[in-house]
C-alpha cells in the first residue's frame, strides 16, 4: 500500500510601516508608533505548496502555486519623494508637509487636510482628492490624471504647469 505525504505552507507578509508588524498563524496585525496613527497591512499574501510524494516509487510529483506580491507601500513615510502609491491616507492629516515629487498615485486622500502641503512635482494620477481641502497648498508641475477633486478646496492653491488631464472637477473651488 502506498503512503500519501502532503505538505503545506502559509506565508503571511505585512508592511505596517513605521509600526510593529504581528504575523502569528495567518494573524496579521499592526501597532502603532507614538504620535502616528495606527497603520494598516499593505500587502497580504499567501502562497501554499504543496507536495505528493508516494512510497516505493520511483517517481515524486511537486506541485507549488504561488502568489507574486508586489513590493510593500509604508504609508507612514512622509517627506519628499516618498512613494506612497495606492494607500489609504484619508484620515491622515497632512497639511504643512513638504511631499515634494511623491509618489501619490491611486492614493485615497478625500476629505484629508492638505493646506499648506507642498506637493511640487507629485504624481497623484488616479488620487482620490474628493472634499479635500488643498487651501494654500503648491501643486506646480503636479500630475493630477484622472485624479477626483469633485468637491475639492482649491482656492489659493499654486496649480502652474499641473496636468488635470480627464480630472474629475466637479464642485471643485478654484477661486
Amino acid at each position: 500500500m502506498a503512503e500519501l505525504l502532503m505538505q503545506s505552507s502559509l506565508v503571511v507578509r505585512a508592511s505596517c510601516g513605521l509600526g510593529i508588524s504581528l504575523a502569528l498563524l495567518g494573524l496579521t496585525a499592526c501597532a502603532g508608533l507614538p504620535g502616528l496613527p495606527d497603520p494598516t497591512p499593505i500587502t497580504t499574501s499567501t502562497v501554499p505548496s504543496t507536495t505528493t510524494q508516494v512510497a516505493n516509487s520511483s517517481t515524486t510529483t511537486t506541485s507549488t502555486t504561488s502568489t507574486t506580491v508586489a513590493p510593500t507601500v509604508n504609508c507612514s513615510a512622509r517627506g519628499a519623494g516618498v512613494d506612497l502609491h495606492g494607500c489609504d491616507l484619508h484620515s491622515n492629516k497632512l497639511a504643512g508637509l513638504t511631499l515634494n515629487s511623491a509618489n501619490l498615485s491611486n492614493t485615497d486622500l478625500h476629505g484629508v487636510d492638505l493646506r499648506n502641503t507642498k506637493l511640487v512635482g507629485a504624481n497623484l494620477t488616479g488620487a482620490d482628492l474628493s472634499g479635500a481641502d488643498l487651501r494654500g497648498a503648491d501643486l506646480t508641475n503636479a500630475v493630477l490624471v484622472n485624479a477626483n477633486l469633485s468637491s475639492a478646496d482649491l482656492r489659493t492653491t499654486k496649480i502652474t504647469g499641473a496636468n488635470f488631464t480627464g480630472a474629475n472637477t466637479k464642485d471643485t473651488k478654484f477661486n
